[in-house]
């Protein structure tokens, strides 16, 4: 099955474009995919914690 994706438009400031134009470059992507790993290692983090947390209700 292909993957699918859709177009995301986030609006911001001059300043906020720059630093993701930099932080994209410094990691070498591009800003689409910088923005996608960031979220992802978002998202992965979260999951963690509320796994952790289970953990602790459990016992």
């Amino acid at each position: 099955m292909a993957v699918q994706s859709e177009r995301i438009t986030i609006l911001g400031t001059p300043d906020f474009k720059a630093f993701l134009t930099r932080e994209a470059k410094r990691e070498g992507v591009s800003m689409s995919e910088l923005v996608r790993q960031r979220c992802t290692k978002q998202q992965v983090g979260s999951l963690k914690i509320k796994y952790s947390n289970s953990q602790h209700l459990d016992s």
